[in-house]
């Protein structure tokens, strides 16, 4: 107890940062924070512990690049907001600022309130090990569950994010810390061992999600890891375990995939990689405490590590010359495969499946067409963009592809084309003022806080780089760990030159910071009830219509941005046969907003069956303008334009059976 008072003494945040780890497993356990009903009642928390923090820790005195990431960040998120005035989805806006919000928060929660080396060594590391618990827990419970289907999608683990990339980005936001700390020796031997069976455990839940997106961006981080982290020597014997440990269990986690072919057993393979994976932790583990141990009593000059370092950067510069050289002696001339290979990315098609090389086959994919779409809205407004989160109308119109994304892909395109030139000047702005704050503990060389720096922004890094390539933004879990770890490296950056924290802020910016806490508050709780209540009628409506109404127009009035209790209810209404009041509905919702296809596919259809065919034509027309490769609205106009009448509960069913076939469900 005596020295957890110490350490409370000197890291008074540790305790709200603790608390904010608990907050990220929860998210990362459940669907990485995608669902609205999960990150906003998260965000309420974390606000509420910055709150607590303005109120009982001291004032912050962090230094002018920590103040600028901050104030930047923040400033980024209340552009997001006023991105709402002209946002052609405003609810969609709404949610993509508070978003944003929470990421500010987080930033500032973990930065303005310095950790000293081993607090932070401590938040790091139960945040590392939490994660490696929830990977660990999904595979033993897909294992053992009735049906593979819930965990795996064409053969690639998609739990507990339900999103295969979104997966394996936070398996690897913990992976670099996990290698990092597995080094350090003022850690003791048996959290040495966990880190490095955690990295292995990583990286084997890594290949099961079979990601190309990681594929390109393991080597690069990698290059940046040899190049900040102190200890090169260290990291590289950690990184050679983890490599060979899963090049040994490569095949059984590989087969997983071919297995999800109709003539394979997955069950089976999932089983056989499942005890590969096992015993790789366990071996890593066990062998990682032993070496910890021996290394405890092995001692080396600061001198002699420097030079092992000059070694492995040697050796590093070695091998990538061989890699390219192996390269180049395979395929040929590695710029004309690559010109091949990012021709073959802009014709875009079909993923390839079971039974076909994943990693290494195909270049396919639609991201292509996503950017043109987005680089084509930022081109048509570079100042503001079109509104935060708001991308899928646009592409509806735009986009060449039968998909139908919600957002571009891509975090640099996603900012030009919904925030404009402002938005990525203040996010640049803070990203920049962070790594800047946090790299005053990287120029301290060997210490634990310079590695414990290294290791969160490697997270950062691998969150950034290979979320350049997707859509990893909108999982909030994934972006919270992301803005924590940058807090936490820029507060041991400022963690010993700024001056020690004393007293606390006055009544006036007390009072003023907790005003905008209430009104941040305000705004993160109304979607969430809203959200909320959309879910509860859309579960009781058959047992009470009436009631699930009523809470409807509850949640139409707690968020009047969003047209999605409207659309609901109009759902509800068509189902039951209340046609009448299902057109009211649908007409509202084109008042909250007058992109909603859905909505004018509906009218149609309930004009067609009424009989107004110059109604349902009308309205028909508007919804494959809308949304012009849509089938069901295409369909749907063809058969009134021929005479046929259509009936609205039709449409429904046409509906479902679409989007189950788009998803992959029989």
């Amino acid at each position: 107890m005596a020295r957890l008072r110490a350490e409370l003494r000197e890291s008074p945040s540790l305790l709200p940062a603790l608390a904010a780890v608990a907050v990220f497993t929860w998210l990362a356990a459940d669907q990485a924070g995608y669902g609205k009903t999960i990150w906003y009642p998260a965000g309420l928390i974390l606000l509420g512990l910055l709150a607590i923090a303005v109120v009982a820790l001291p004032r912050p005195r962090p230094s002018r690049p920590t103040w600028i990431a901050v104030a930047l960040l923040g400033a980024y998120a209340a552009w997001s907001y006023l991105s709402i005035t002209w946002a052609g989805q405003k609810d969609v806006a709404w949610d993509g600022a508070n978003r944003t919000l929470v990421y500010a928060v987080v930033l500032a929660l973990f930065a303005l309130w310095p950790l000293r080396p081993r607090a932070a060594a401590v938040v790091l590391g139960s945040g590392t090990l939490a994660v490696a618990a929830v990977g660990l827990v999904t595979l033993l419970r897909a294992n053992g569950a009735d049906s593979l289907a819930q965990y795996f999608s064409e053969g690639r683990l998609v739990e507990p994010a339900g999103y295969v990339n979104a997966n394996v980005a936070l398996w690897f936001a913990a992976f670099w810390p996990a290698v990092v700390l597995a080094g350090r020796r003022e850690l003791h031997p048996l959290l040495r061992g966990l880190f490095l069976g955690s990295a292995c455990l990583f990286s084997g839940l890594a290949l099961l999600g079979q990601s190309r997106g990681w594929v390109l961006a393991l080597p690069l981080v990698a290059l940046l890891a040899l190049a900040i982290v102190p200890g090169r020597a260290r990291m590289l014997v950690v990184l050679a375990i983890v490599a060979v440990v899963t090049a040994a269990i490569a095949g059984p986690l590989l087969d997983v995939y071919d297995a999800s072919a109709p003539d394979g057993d997955l069950g089976a393979a999932l089983s056989t990689a499942t005890r590969a994976i096992l015993l790789a932790i366990a071996a890593a583990t066990l062998l990682g405490a032993a070496a910890a141990s021996l290394d405890r009593r092995v001692s080396a000059s600061e001198a002699s590590e420097r030079r092992a370092d000059r070694v492995a950067g040697a050796l590093v510069v070695v091998g990538v010359i061989g890699a390219v050289l192996a390269v180049t002696a395979a395929v040929g001339n590695p710029y004309t495969e690559a010109r091949d290979y990012w021709n073959e990315f802009k014709e875009g098609g079909t993923t390839p499946s079971a039974g076909e090389a994943r990693l290494t086959g195909t270049a396919a994919t639609d991201r292509y067409d996503f950017w043109r779409v987005g680089i084509d809205m930022f081109a048509d407004r570079p100042v503001g963009g079109y509104g935060a989160d708001n991308f899928q109308h646009e592409y509806f119109i735009r986009g060449k592809s039968d998909q139908q994304p919600r957002y571009p892909h891509s975090l640099e395109v996603r900012v030009l084309a919904q925030t404009g030139l402002v938005g990525a000047l203040l996010l640049a702005g803070a990203l920049a003022a962070g790594f800047l704050a946090a790299s005053a503990a990287l120029r301290r060389h060997r210490d634990l806080a310079a590695a414990v720096a290294a290791g969160a922004l490697l997270s950062v890094a691998y969150f950034l780089v290979h979320g350049s390539i997707d859509w990893f933004w909108e999982f909030t879990g994934l972006g919270v760990i992301a803005f924590a770890a940058l807090g936490l490296a820029m507060g041991l950056g400022d963690g010993r030159s700024a001056p020690a924290m004393r007293g606390r802020l006055g009544r006036l910016p007390v009072a003023v910071a907790l005003a905008a806490a209430a009104l941040a508050a305000v705004s993160l709780t109304a979607p969430w009830l809203s959200e909320r209540y959309v879910r509860q009628a859309g579960s009781s409506w058959r047992s009470d219509p009436d009631a699930a109404f009523r809470a409807l127009d509850r949640a139409a009035s707690l968020n009047p941005l969003s047209p999605i209790p409207d659309l609901t209810a109009g759902t509800i209404a068509v189902r039951l046969g209340r046609l009448a009041e299902a057109s009211d509905r649908f007409e509202a919702a084109l008042e909250r907003d007058p992109t909603a296809a859905y909505a004018n596919l509906q009218l149609g259809a309930i004009a067609s069956e009424q009989g107004r065919r110059v109604e349902a034509l009308r309205q028909l027309r508007r919804a494959v303008a809308l949304n012009p490769r849509y089938n069901v609205s295409r369909q749907a106009l063809r058969a009134v334009r021929q005479g046929r009448r259509i009936e609205a509960a039709q449409i429904n069913r046409r509906i479902v059976r679409a989007t189950r076939a788009r998803i992959g469900i029989e």
